[in-house]
């Protein structure tokens, strides 16, 4: 029986399917964690890990949007919805808003829980009842909390969202040094629909946050050149096929020879197909690019 005095963590990968390395990030955790018992080589020290797992009990979803998932390794690279064509994190019911169409890529659904996925999320987190709520993504480099659908002056905050203010600062201060606080203040635009919202108001989780874990223009050089240079990039699954991040290749693109030295790169030179804008904004700046990164 669980030790009900734990903290009970539910954390949340693969939502947007471009976003690939949020999934990869939960096979990383995992692994780390459970070298205890397997005898692999890990980040943590076993006192972390036995401290880590003494405290909590976690629940990993590893990939919420497996469609996605498949249609970008086939080459559908900006992939962000599921089969329906609809963002599953805009398709909860708080909130929710119809005002978008299948064509855009924030399209909330039919009508709220319109889709598996997200009823299946919200069956597994209501059995587990969690104390904390983490959906992990990529293209901006943050940590969020309730609320996307408006803005509230800090005084209007209550005792929860006081805590959750005081968390996300430790955290900034000692981690992250990254944007953080309600997804409606950081923002240029509401997030209506979305499951931490969801899972703080309607579930009542006591703790409910978005970690945007990678933001690669801008903040690394070799991105920079790379994305100004004349020169077109893909994934090479090749160049990895032992490790458990798994950069993709593209079967619409020919391969030919690696972009830089290859002990550092996972992309390969593109010399007779052309990889358009896209390809950079919904790959290249979200997702890292070199291994160091």
């Amino acid at each position: 029986k669980a030790n009900t005095k734990k903290n009970k963590i539910v954390l949340v990968f693969g939502e947007h399917p471009r976003e690939l390395i949020a999934p990869e990030l939960a096979i990383y955790l995992v692994k780390n964690l459970c070298s205890i018992k397997t005898k692999e080589q890990s980040i943590y020290s076993k006192e972390t890990i036995k401290a880590i797992l003494e405290q909590n009990e976690l629940l990993f979803v590893p990939l919420v949007n497996e469609y996605g998932r498949t249609q970008v390794i086939k080459g559908n690279l900006c992939t962000r919805e599921n089969e329906h064509n609809t963002d599953l994190n805009r398709n909860y019911p708080n909130h929710w808003k119809s005002s978008f169409t299948d064509l855009t890529e924030d399209y909330p659904g039919q009508f709220p829980f319109s889709e598996w996925q997200t009823r299946n999320l919200n069956k597994i987190v209501r059995s587990f009842k969690p104390t904390v709520y983490i959906t992990t993504h990529s293209g901006i480099f943050a940590m969020f909390m309730p609320y996307g659908y408006q803005r509230l002056s800090i005084e209007q905050y209550d005792d929860r969202m006081k805590t959750m203010k005081d968390i996300l600062t430790k955290l900034n201060d000692k981690y992250c040094h990254c944007m953080t606080g309600s997804l409606s203040d950081k923002l240029t635009y509401p997030v209506n629909g979305n499951s931490i919202d969801y899972m703080y108001e309607s579930l009542n989780i006591k703790y409910a946050f978005a970690f945007e874990i990678f933001h690669g223009r801008n903040e690394n050089k070799y991105f920079n050149q790379l994305f100004e240079s004349k020169t077109d990039y893909v994934f090479d699954i090749n160049r990895f096929n032992s490790k458990s991040f798994l950069q993709i290749g593209s079967s619409k693109l020919k391969r030919i020879t690696y972009a830089s030295n290859p002990k550092d790169s996972c992309f390969i030179s593109t010399k007779q197909e052309k990889v358009d804008d896209m390809f950079k904004d919904c790959i290249m700046n979200i997702n890292p690019i070199t291994k160091v990164q």
